[in-house]
């Protein structure tokens, strides 16, 4: 499945147009945790189709949207719903931990 890629000039309108939950992952190039955790985003985006939508943004060449996003550290993934900040993940989680995680804001989100 392909994920969007977000930059600084789009990460704002996709956010608000998204008609589903947004799960946005924060990574860079040269992040070996970065890279791990974008492989599970990959399979939970097939997982999760039609239901919550994925993205993903550099860090480090998306500074508007990072600095936004309050982006410390990668990967860190944020859960947006209706164009707000729902919730975060800080790190390397297993696909268990991160679908235990969003199912539980699927759950407070309705």
């Amino acid at each position: 499945m392909d994920i969007p890629t977000l930059k600084d000039a789009n990460f704002f309108s996709f956010i608000a147009e998204a008609t589903t939950p947004v799960v946005v992952t924060f990574i860079t190039k040269t992040s070996k945790p970065a890279s791990e955790q974008l492989a599970t985003i990959v399979d939970l985006a097939e997982s999760y189709k039609g239901v919550i939508s994925f993205a993903i943004v550099d860090a480090e060449e998306s500074l508007q949207a990072a600095d936004h996003c309050g982006i410390l550290s990668v990967p860190t993934s944020v859960l947006f719903k209706n164009g707000k900040f729902a919730d975060r993940v800080v790190g390397l989680m297993s696909k268990t931990a991160l679908v235990n995680r969003l199912e539980e804001d699927l759950r407070s989100l309705i």
